[in-house]
């Protein structure tokens, strides 16, 4: 009988996860080897039992992990993006282009024209492992466009203008104050003091593209003024008058019937029936003013017979008739007839356009052509003579209704001579002056 002692040593490494680990064992043991001449037979048989005894345990490694993609993975051309990696288990990755780019990491990249699908190896002591990545290039869309602009760009303290913009290929449009204001719009502003220049910046798939606008605030003018009168300003009917204005700080002036009168002049006017009220208004940077004035129109004064009186007999030498200046007549037309109904067929004579308010008959004086010769009354004839107040200041007559004849007798030319007062007038029916005879 033999006494076998062994001792087993087997160092191990934690580094590798494939090598044995087994403690320091001593193996003590009896074997017989009885009628066993061969050795090797006998060691074998001797490690056998130590297995059985004692088994050794291995451990297997893991497989490498590999995560690859790209950040973000839909672009447009030229846009950035990451190409990003990380691993588990492994001792080195290889990129596309078969060169070493470490077992985690980041790239950027702008590709330009097209998609691409790129893929990565890892290797390590379980194994390797490969990942492909796919990149989605889409072409880039138009750069947008901005309109942006004041309306007006020019205005006084305190009057409204608009900031207007309008884009096109933008997904979103920031205004001066940094908050968002669409892609198109418009806001209404009252500055009282300052001009300004604000900036609006629109973004979209293509780009950004900003606009600066300038508004000119000037100080406020002085409000218009304005000067509007009828000169004269009361007048008898269809005489002539004038409407007058003036204004200042004005650009423009708009008359009674709302057409444009320009900021200053004169109109002439020949009212023939009634009085009128009319309104004027002018406007300039600094506001507006309006002005109303009334015109006086007065009807025509009927002229007032004096002589020959109703009912007297005179001369029928030196014969005079004279009246008084009535109001509004520029002249006057006078009749003379033998029947009291002054009818077309009756013996009748006028004198028409007299702008006195006398006229005379003689055996050698006509006082127009118009004018009968009054030296064919005859004596003892009873006659009658009327008159009315005329107006002619632009050539289209007015006029009033005849007098009341007044009848008179024509008697003896011995008679005694009568005194006549004559009254000279100008041509708008104004006494200048009087002398009698």
């Amino acid at each position: 009988m033999i006494h076998l002692s062994i001792r087993i040593l087997v160092i191990s490494n934690k580094r590798h996860e494939n090598r044995i680990a087994i403690k320091l064992i001593w193996i003590n043991t009896f074997m017989l080897f009885s009628k066993v001449e061969n050795l090797t037979v006998k060691m074998g048989f001797l490690f056998g039992w130590i297995h059985l005894l004692f088994p050794i345990s291995a451990q297997a490694t893991s497989a490498p992990s590999l995560s690859f993609r790209w950040v973000p993975s839909t672009i447009y051309s030229g846009d950035l993006t990451y190409r990003t990696w990380s691993s588990t288990n492994a001792t080195q990755c290889i990129g596309d282009n078969g060169s070493s780019v470490g077992t985690s990491g980041s790239s950027a990249m702008r590709p330009q024209t097209q998609s691409k699908s790129v893929t990565m190896t890892c290797t390590g002591p379980g194994g390797t492992v490969s990942k492909t990545a796919s990149l989605t290039v889409l072409p880039k869309p138009p750069a947008p466009t901005l309109s942006f602009k004041w309306v007006p760009a020019t205005i006084y303290a305190g009057e409204l203008t608009h900031r207007e913009w309008t884009s096109t290929d933008a997904s979103g449009c920031i205004g001066d104050n940094g908050s968002s204001v669409g892609t198109s719009g418009s806001s209404v502003h009252q500055p009282q003091t300052e001009s300004k220049t604000v900036t609006m910046t629109c973004s979209g798939p293509g780009g950004t593209v900003s606009k600066t606008a300038s508004l000119t605030v000037l100080p406020k003018p002085p409000a218009p003024t304005l000067s509007f009168k009828w000169v004269p300003a009361t007048i008898y009917a269809g005489e002539l008058t004038h409407r007058e204005w003036t204004s200042t700080d004005a650009s423009e002036c708009i008359g009674d019937n709302g057409s444009s009168v320009g900021t200053s002049g004169s109109s002439v006017h020949q009212p023939q029936t009634e009085s009128k009220t009319v309104t004027m208004t002018c406007t300039g940077p600094g506001g507006t003013v309006s002005k109303t004035i009334t015109l006086m129109v007065l009807p025509m004064e009927t002229a007032e017979l004096r002589s020959p009186k109703a009912n007297s007999t005179i001369s029928n030498s030196g014969l005079c008739f004279s009246w008084e200046v009535a109001a509004g007549a520029t002249h006057y037309t006078v009749q003379v007839s033998s029947d009291a109904a002054f009818n077309e067929h009756s013996q009748r004579w006028a004198a028409q356009d007299w702008r006195s308010t006398q006229i005379c008959w003689s055996n050698a004086f006509l006082p127009n052509e118009n004018a009968s010769h009054l030296s064919e009354l005859e004596t003892g004839k009873t006659y009658y003579w009327r008159i009315k107040s005329m107006n002619n200041p632009t050539g289209q007559d007015t006029s009033t209704t005849f007098t009341e004849a007044w009848r008179f007798t024509v008697g003896d030319s011995s008679a005694q001579p009568r005194t006549i007062k004559f009254i000279h007038t100008d041509l708008l029916g104004n006494p200048a002056a009087e002398t009698s005879q």
